[in-house]
């Protein structure tokens, strides 16, 4: 539950089940599992996944590459669902 994934209370997880009802909808009719999730950052956990990533024992899959000025674009292809990664 969101609620475990970072510790708020009641009203913040119907908040967190509303907002993402359309999401919910949609991996509904596709058969996908859907599940929001909250984290709190962890210095230590990046560090892990870094050198996972440069011991070549975790590849990030980029589908794409856009320039910061094009964030539109980009966002617009990952809601669009065709991206990869």
């Amino acid at each position: 539950m969101a609620r475990d994934d970072v510790g708020l209370g009641p009203l913040w997880v119907a908040g967190a089940w509303l907002i993402s009802a359309r999401i919910r909808r949609l991996a509904q009719r596709r058969n996908v599992a859907y599940r929001p999730m909250r984290m709190h950052p962890s210095g230590a956990d990046l560090d892990v996944l870094g050198r996972l990533v440069g011991e070549g024992r975790l590849k990030p899959v980029i589908d794409r590459v856009h320039p910061f000025d094009e964030i539109g674009d980009a966002l617009a292809h990952v809601e669009g669902g065709r991206a990869k990664g």
